[in-house]
């Protein structure tokens, strides 16, 4: 999840995206993730939402 929130360009660093997820301010699809070290399966047009305003659709393939 980390990695992720890192390539979308939404954190900076890793660490940044850590702080991102323990504090709650992570969203996939609209459920809040509380483990930085969750897995995403592989699912076309899932939603990263970070923080109120900054949204990404995940494109596998």
């Amino acid at each position: 999840m980390v990695k992720l929130i890192v390539t979308a360009g939404f954190a900076q660093t890793n660490g940044e995206a850590r702080r991102l997820v323990r504090g709650g301010g992570v969203r996939v699809n609209g459920d809040v993730v509380s483990d930085e070290q969750q897995q995403l399966a592989p699912g076309d047009g899932d939603i990263l939402q970070v923080g109120k305003r900054r949204f990404a659709r995940i494109v596998t393939g």
